[in-house]
């Protein structure tokens, strides 16, 4: 296990800030995601560490020591692709034991035998990728990179080509590896719910930065800035201006009409008057009778989207749009499009996001 951290790291190609003055810390043995959107500048994050890129500016350091000056086979770092890069004119066994080149010494035969069995494909070792299912593909190329027993394991989108099951299936089986091997992942993805499903911590980029870092919990419970509200989960952001505070608590006016509180413990820098952002979590909402206490926001339905177990109710009120998550057993019969609908909230749901 190794500790990697990078100090004020920037990447440019060309007049390209790929990544911009980047810091941060994945622990010894610790499953870190950076997630974010296309272009954000992950990939290259993992190119940088791996040694494939050197940064114009910063320093990346393995237990506190500069690696900059060495190549990529001296750094024992195991990566996965995006599109896995097996080679196609070698079969199971011959994809796995290249990961092995630079270990003059040890025994391949046994290596890629342990291997085979780690990631379940024994009886496939004479199979080339083209006989393999994409499933089985992914398994070979993350075997191939634990073959040298990397310190660190590199991760970039290695599911994104799957279905959906397979994905949730195998993103179960990558943590539960990592887990039983105790090395340190960095992990690249644009599927937020990939990253909060796996991930020991999470850190949601933007443009070359780092919004926020924390635990899955953390980055979807009390995101710390607007792009990170919106771009994990499926928010409601509703534009509210403080009215009085009081102690571990806020009023909030959202609409000429409508006044909230939100229990909050980000009192500091608020004052009455000023303009913030209020997060309500689709599923904290919940149909009401007419005669509810508490927060209550009212809205006409537009919209219902059945998934299953939930549905969504997307909802016009006089600040936009709201969108509820239900079980799907919780509203029976389905109001028709149009019906008037009262909403609550716990004061305890809500997150206010300063500007």
């Amino acid at each position: 296990m190794v500790q990697v951290r990078l100090e004020r790291v920037t990447k440019r190609f060309g007049e390209v800030l790929a990544v911009e003055n980047i810091s941060f810390t994945a622990e010894e043995g610790e499953f870190l995601a950076l997630v974010g959107p296309s272009g954000c500048g992950k990939t290259t994050i993992l190119r940088l560490i791996a040694g494939f890129e050197r940064p114009d500016e910063g320093d990346i350091l393995f237990d506190g020591r500069s690696v900059l000056g060495e190549p990529p086979e001296a750094r024992q770092v195991g990566m996965v692709f995006q599109n896995y890069a097996l080679f196609p004119h070698m079969n199971v066994e011959q994809n796995i034991a290249y990961g092995l080149r630079f270990r003059p010494g040890v025994d391949r035969k046994r290596r890629v035998r342990e291997l085979l069995e780690l990631v379940d494909l024994v009886g496939l070792e004479r199979r080339t990728p083209a006989e393999l299912s994409a499933g089985e593909r992914q398994r070979v190329a993350l075997a191939r990179a634990l073959a040298p027993e990397p310190r660190v394991l590199l991760l970039d989108e290695p599911l994104s080509a799957l279905d959906a099951k397979l994905r949730e299936r195998l993103r179960l089986e990558l943590r539960r590896l990592q887990r039983r091997l105790k090395i340190t992942t960095i992990y690249v993805t644009h599927d937020q719910e990939e990253a909060l499903a796996i991930s020991d911590r999470v850190a949601v980029m933007s443009t070359g930065r780092i919004e926020q870092l924390g635990t899955p919990e953390e980055v979807y419970h009390r995101p710390t800035t607007e792009f990170v509200a919106q771009f994990i989960g499926r928010g409601n952001l509703l534009a509210a201006r403080v009215e009085e505070i009081f102690p571990s608590m806020v009023k909030l006016r959202l609409a000429p009409e409508v006044v909230v509180t939100a229990r909050s413990d980000r009192l500091e820098g608020l004052s009455p008057g000023q303009e913030v952002k209020l997060l309500l979590r689709p599923e904290r909402l919940r149909v009401v009778g007419s005669g509810a206490t508490g927060n209550r926001l009212r809205g006409r339905l537009r919209d219902v989207e059945f998934l299953g177990d939930a549905i969504f109710l997307y909802l016009d009120w006089p600040g936009g749009e709201l969108r509820v998550k239900l079980p799907a057993d919780e509203l029976r019969p389905l109001p028709e499009e149009g019906t008037e609908l009262e909403l609550g909230f716990a004061p305890e749901d809500c997150y206010i996001i300063l500007p």
